[in-house]
């Protein structure tokens, strides 16, 4: 007797080789990669929702999007990271000391952005359930519109103008340390 069985995976090519190594060290993805071929339908890249990436000396994650229930994400201190087309689940994402100079589309998703120490200038649109923003130490002029739901900004360190109408869920501010901008009391 001879079964066939139809399988319905995909194989991504993953191109950094740090993000491979990190792949193939987490207990859930090691049985999901072969060499830098990743199987995007494998239980481990379905389920893992915490990615703790600080410091890997990875510069591209391209695959990343594939973890659906993907939570978390933390790439800080990873210079000259590009490529983070992050799926669409992300609640908590940290990316400072990154040397950034855009960001992302951000995920509707989010709640919690971390992007300081970079050299951002300007932010994506924020999504409607951001709760906490730290841009602090950038080199932003402006911010966009702030959700209604922002608890947290901490926008220090930038080259400030002005700030767009805060919301009235906003318990903490700090805008110190923009050379051109009078913060607020």
């Amino acid at each position: 007797f001879i079964f066939h069985s139809k399988s319905n995976s995909q194989i991504v090519t993953i191109p950094d080789p740090n993000f491979v190594i990190w792949l193939e060290a987490d207990w859930y993805c090691s049985p999901c990669i072969t060499g830098n071929q990743l199987d995007t339908q494998c239980p481990g890249v379905l389920m893992i929702t915490d990615m703790n990436l600080s410091s890997q000396g990875i510069t591209d994650l391209t695959g990343i999007e594939y973890f659906l229930a993907l939570d978390t994400l933390n790439v800080t201190n990873n210079v000259g990271i590009t490529n983070i087309n992050m799926s669409s689940s992300v609640s908590y994402y940290n990316c400072s000391f990154c040397q950034l100079t855009v960001l992302p589309s951000l995920p509707d998703s989010l709640n919690y952005l971390i992007c300081k120490n970079n050299f951002l200038d300007s932010l994506p649109v924020l999504p409607f359930a951001l709760s906490e923003i730290d841009c602090s130490n950038n080199l932003l002029i402006d911010l966009p519109g702030l959700p209604d739901s922002l608890d947290i900004l901490d926008c220090s360190e930038n080259q400030i103008t002005y700030l767009p109408t805060l919301p009235d869920s906003l318990k903490i501010l700090d805008c110190d340390n923009n050379p051109n901008l009078a913060c607020l009391p």
